[in-house]
């Protein structure tokens, strides 16, 4: 019993980290990210007022939510990637970062769906993603494998809330397919 509580007290403790994914000899696992208090320190100020209250609001149905698809967009150095930690430390479940040249190894990785499956819920935010699903991407499969995560068969057994960050003007930029899930749950444009 004493080992069980540990091992709930452990997990509790990791489900609020903010995580990224790293490769070594034994497969995929994930690294810390540390979120200082100063990281977090008068951020809504970083932000316009519509901005910092959609992500608020986007949050809150984060919590709520086991799975589904969020959008944030906006010009580079408007701080989407920033906000992350402010996410993270909002939320009290497991956060995954996953970084651009990461996102072709994972999403696409049948290894990659089952390592997910073994954290509750988790949530899962895709950096720079115009790269790897903007309109013009000629390989579609990664677009098709990010829905089927939060909008398929797969999405009842994996329960996992993915956040995209694109680097885009337009939201016409960014893949229809993703723009067309029926769980996507909201779209923010980064001012």
């Amino acid at each position: 019993d004493e080992l069980n509580d540990c091992i709930l007290d452990y997990q509790d403790d990791d489900s609020n980290k903010l995580n990224t994914i790293i490769f070594t000899q034994n497969g995929l696992e994930l690294e810390p990210i540390s979120i200082l208090d100063d990281d977090l320190e008068n951020i809504d100020l970083f932000y316009s007022v519509n901005t910092f209250k959609s992500i608020d609001k986007n949050i809150k149905k984060i919590k709520k939510s086991e799975k589904g698809l969020y959008i944030f967009y906006g010009d580079r150095g408007t701080g989407k990637t920033s906000i992350i930690k402010y996410l993270a430390s909002k939320i009290g479940r497991i956060v995954i970062f996953i970084p651009n040249n990461m996102i072709e190894h994972t999403i696409n990785n049948p290894d990659f769906r089952r390592f997910i499956k073994t954290h509750e819920k988790p949530i899962l935010i895709l950096d720079d993603c115009e790269m790897m699903f903007n309109e013009n991407f000629t390989k579609n499969t990664s677009s098709n494998n990010l829905v089927q995560m939060v909008d398929g068969l797969l999405s009842d057994t994996m329960n996992v809330s993915i956040v995209t960050l694109f680097n885009s003007e337009s939201e016409e930029d960014i893949d229809s397919t993703l723009l067309d899930c029926n769980n996507l749950i909201d779209i923010v444009e980064f001012e």
